[in-house]
């Protein structure tokens, strides 16, 4: 494989974020006081749940730690940060894992995952390589690949990696390597750069189309399957577009954001139908909304106030994927649920059973959320 950079001649410094350059661009207007979000109630959509509890035995067990999901076909692939993949069918029955270690086919330090839905392989991320399996986990070949990267997907023949800031000197988000080994950069680093960042997702993938964001960018792009380079779609309006502020610490620019009234980071956005997509973003805490582009209007998560921090783990065409552990659903908190999210209240109650115990340690469930026009 070649490793020849090049800069993609794509620099949108001038129009990021300006509706003025750009009338096609989506402006996302949230306030900064959530003062116009509305309730889930109000808006033009229903919502049914599903939980596929994943089979509870020694190999098959997950601990909530910092986890990668991927759906496809039949299959769920669950990776830990820094340790291995493991995957289960659809109906949560145990089939494989892919274990840490140093042998072939084994992972280092696993940092990312994506399917790649053109050749039906699974790709990881690891140190200094990405490891490509088969859908049932076989392990196939290795491709060299630079360690400095936590995110990744596999689109259209390209991998898009977003960048750690583990390499200072690295000016870009966005580095994507082509099918014939190329390299190419794509949006230019501002906001806080010295530290790491993790949270996912920065990638979403809707049919045919790529969905990127990137932490501290108040932009959001998206790409067809033979686009080479991503296009501007949306801005989120109350978040920091000033592009010379870059290179500053965390909490600096907490203390920026909190003078200027900006959400700190966009942590996801993915889209849910023809009109409906879901927005990720940092204030206090991470919080989850849905924008509906007919009515410009934001709505609340159906799972709002929940104590635990849902945010989807994977998002496609037949729904939101959440993990969940199922001991967080306690003595304690099903009030919080039942006040909360009566229909995932009487979904959980329904699989702890007559007699079940709220308290008994079991494996991670997979939460499905599907959306329907009423």
């Amino acid at each position: 494989m070649k490793y020849i950079y090049f800069t993609v001649v794509l620099m949108i410094i001038g129009s990021c974020g300006n509706p003025g350059n750009n009338q096609q661009l989506i402006n996302i207007p949230i306030n900064y006081d959530l003062s116009n979000v509305l309730p889930f109630s109000e808006s033009d959509y229903d919502y049914d749940i599903t939980i596929i509890p994943l089979e509870n035995n020694q190999d098959a067990y997950l601990m909530f730690e910092q986890l990668r999901l991927e759906v496809y076909k039949d299959f769920f692939f669950i990776m830990t940060l820094g340790k291995g993949v493991k995957v289960f069918y659809k109906n949560g029955d145990y089939l494989t894992s892919l274990n840490k270690g140093r042998g072939p086919g084994e992972l280092v330090f696993a940092s990312d995952i994506s399917f790649d839905k053109q050749t039906e392989k699974l790709e990881v991320l690891d140190a200094n390589s990405i490891k490509i399996y088969d859908l049932a986990g076989n392990f196939e070949e290795e491709l060299p690949c630079s360690n400095k990267y936590i995110e990744f997907v596999k689109f259209g023949g390209k991998r898009i990696f977003y960048d750690s800031n583990k390499d200072r000197s690295q000016e870009y988000n966005f580095i994507i390597m082509f099918e014939n080994g190329d390299y190419g950069y794509f949006e230019e680093k501002y906001g806080p750069t010295l530290k790491p960042t993790y949270s996912p997702r920065h990638f979403n993938v809707y049919g045919n189309t790529l969905y990127l964001c990137s932490n501290y960018s108040n932009d959001i792009y998206k790409m067809g399957i033979k686009d080479n380079t991503p296009a501007e779609f949306a801005y989120v309006e109350s978040m920091n577009d000033n592009k010379n502020i870059k290179g500053i610490d965390l909490e600096e620019y907490d203390e920026l954001c909190n003078r200027n009234e900006w959400f700190r980071n966009i942590t996801g956005f993915y889209q849910v139908n023809e009109n409906l997509f879901g927005l990720c973003i940092g204030k206090d805490r991470v919080r989850s909304y849905l924008y509906d582009k007919t009515g410009n209007k934001i709505f609340d998560h159906p799972f709002k106030n929940l104590p635990v921090l849902f945010q989807p783990k994977f998002i496609d065409e037949s729904g939101e994927y959440f993990l969940f552990p199922p001991e967080f659903f306690n003595e304690r908190t099903m009030n919080i649920f039942q006040e909360n999210n009566p229909m995932l209240y009487s979904k959980m109650m329904e699989q702890k059973g007559e007699g079940g115990s709220v308290d008994k340690m079991e494996n991670l469930y997979v939460i499905r959320l599907v959306y329907s026009k009423k």
